[in-house]
């Protein structure tokens, strides 16, 4: 980017991106958009156990859809031991065990979304890189400020804080449209696999790229951004392997090397 702009330095900036690519075109993205949604919700907080969620009215409303889109996602969040729906009453909010995300990954229902999320994390290794260092120097003391001060309670989910970071501060609006889209399939994916891959070394993996961030290390941090994605990747298919899943075996973890950026 930098070079490119160095060579060519009389570009006029589109106003608007030309760039587009929509992840998920199947003919049911509509109400697993709003589980997804609804799933991040519950992951957050803002839901919490023992809740109700709010009424399939609010949620038609809300999205833009009919009252039976909304009754199919929270059927299939029913289906993932997310809710409860007791007629007459509305969607209780479930504690999910790790026995629940266990039953989660051979749910025949989600199976493609499952391999979807593994590809999307594939591509995620190699996408990160790049953007994770175009993005860094856009970062300022006070964003890296912000960012420390809500590690709080540092887990799995923090990454997709860190992500989002990246995402706003990002020159390079194709690669930005491409990492978001992979975002959407991520969050997805990590409230529907949560509690399966080792929270505790990733949280190594997210403190290197917070410490390296704070060092003000550029490439150090890139790496470490891809680090994180390559270790989800490896032990998720594992895990989907152990599981029975077997077309997971297929999706490889790229290698990871430093590049330089010139």
């Amino acid at each position: 980017f930098a070079t490119l702009t160095t060579l060519i330095p009389d570009v006029v900036k589109e106003k608007q991106s030309t760039y587009s690519w929509h992840a998920d075109k199947s003919s049911d993205q509509y109400y697993k958009q709003i589980t997804r949604e609804i799933l991040e919700k519950i992951m957050a907080g803002q839901y919490p156990a023992g809740s109700l969620l709010p009424s399939e009215t609010h949620f038609s409303q809300l999205y833009g859809v009919s009252v039976s889109t909304v009754r199919k996602a929270i059927t299939l969040l029913n289906t993932l031991g997310f809710c409860q729906t007791y007629h007459g009453l509305g969607s209780e909010v479930l504690y999910r065990s790790k026995q629940a995300a266990y039953r989660n990954m051979t749910n025949m229902a989600i199976r493609e979304d499952i391999l979807r999320y593994m590809s999307a994390l594939q591509l995620m290794v190699f996408a990160i890189h790049p953007a994770a260092y175009l993005a860094f120097d856009q970062m300022d003391t006070n964003i890296r400020r912000q960012l420390h001060m809500k590690i709080k309670i540092l887990n799995p989910m923090f990454l997709q804080t860190l992500l989002q970071c990246i995402l706003d501060h990002l020159p390079l609006q194709p690669l930005k449209v491409i990492l978001e889209e992979l975002m959407k399939l991520l969050s997805w994916g990590l409230c529907l696999a949560s509690g399966r891959y080792g929270s505790n070394r990733l949280n190594l993996l997210i403190l290197q790229a917070l410490r390296r961030l704070q060092e003000n290390n550029k490439l150090g941090f890139a790496d470490s951004m891809s680090e994180c994605y390559g270790y989800i990747l490896s032990s998720s298919r594992d895990l989907l392997v152990k599981e029975g899943i077997m077309e997971a075996a297929c999706i490889k973890t790229p290698t990871l090397f430093s590049r330089q950026y010139t």
